[in-house]
């Protein structure tokens, strides 16, 4: 059973995102989900830099990770573009008593 599936289009938006400039990947997970990204999707991780909530301490949630990333990185914020793309599982409701 696969519990993700890759979102059509990805691909042909991600090497379009290349040919426009540097990508990073910025992941919140832990080093066993990206471990598992990298066999089952690596091709989402070829990129110059991915960088995973567990690493920096932050999670993409959090208001001050962009922060910290441009003065990590040395970037001013007029110089990245930050894209969110998530899909929202709902669990089905069970019936009580």
């Amino acid at each position: 059973m696969r519990y993700f599936d890759e979102f059509p289009g990805a691909r042909a938006a991600l090497a379009q995102l290349k040919q426009w400039g540097t990508v990073w990947v910025l992941s919140d997970t832990d080093p066993l989900h990206i471990e598992w990204v990298r066999r089952e999707f690596s091709w989402a991780l070829e990129v110059e830099q991915v960088l995973t909530s567990y690493e920096r301490g932050k999670m993409k949630s959090d208001p001050g990770v962009l922060r910290q990333l441009s003065r990590s990185q040395a970037l001013h914020r007029s110089e990245y573009c930050s894209l969110t793309i998530w899909r929202k599982i709902v669990k089905p409701r069970t019936k009580r008593g």
